[in-house]
C-alpha cells in the first residue's frame, strides 16, 4: 500500500472503504503534482530554459550547443555543450542535458526537452550484505523525474 509521499508503514491496516478513500487522495495528489510539473514546464520554455529540440535552445553567448556522444563522468544521460576556443583549448562556457525516460527504456512524451544547465545529483548507496550498488542518480531540475544513473560500486556476491 502507498502511504502519504509514497511511504509504506506496515503497521498500518486499511479497510476496504478506507483503501478506497485513500486511492481518491493519492489521484487528486497525482494530479496535482502533475499540474505543478505542466506549469514549471511552461514557465521554463517562456524564460527560454528549455526547448523540445537542441536546435531551439539558445546560448548566452549565442554559440550553438553541440550534442556530445558518450561522455564520460557525467553520467550516463545526453548532454550537450557551448565551447568555446581557448589557447589552452575548448573550454565549455555552457552546458544542457536531455529530460527523457530513454533511462528508463521507455517511450516517453512527459519531457522536459532540452534543459540548460546541470542535472541535480544524488548519491545512492543501497549496498546490503549480499548485493547492492552506490553511485550517482541523476535527477531533471525542472521536473523531477530521474535521467540517468552513474554506478560506481557494484558489489554482487
Amino acid at each position: 500500500m502507498r502511504g502519504i509521499f509514497g511511504l509504506v508503514n506496515p503497521e498500518l491496516t486499511l479497510t476496504p472503504k478506507e483503501k478506497k478513500e485513500l486511492a481518491k487522495f493519492n489521484e487528486r495528489t497525482d494530479a496535482i503534482i502533475k499540474e505543478r510539473i505542466e506549469y514549471l514546464r511552461g514557465l521554463a520554455r517562456a524564460q527560454g530554459i528549455t526547448a523540445a529540440t537542441l536546435a531551439e535552445l539558445k546560448s548566452a553567448s549565442g554559440l550553438p550547443f553541440v550534442e556530445e556522444k558518450g561522455s564520460k563522468g557525467m553520467g550516463d544521460f545526453t548532454i550537450a555543450t557551448v565551447k568555446e576556443s581557448t589557447l589552452a583549448g575548448p573550454l565549455v562556457i555552457d552546458m544542457a542535458y536531455l529530460c527523457h525516460s530513454s533511462y528508463e527504456r521507455k517511450a516517453e512524451t512527459d519531457t522536459c526537452g532540452w534543459v540548460k544547465g546541470q542535472p541535480r545529483e544524488e548519491g545512492f548507496n543501497n549496498i546490503r550484505p549480499l548485493s547492492g550498488s552506490a553511485g550517482t542518480q541523476y535527477f531533471c531540475r525542472i521536473c523531477g523525474k530521474q535521467i540517468g544513473e552513474d554506478v560506481t560500486i557494484r558489489s554482487l556476491r
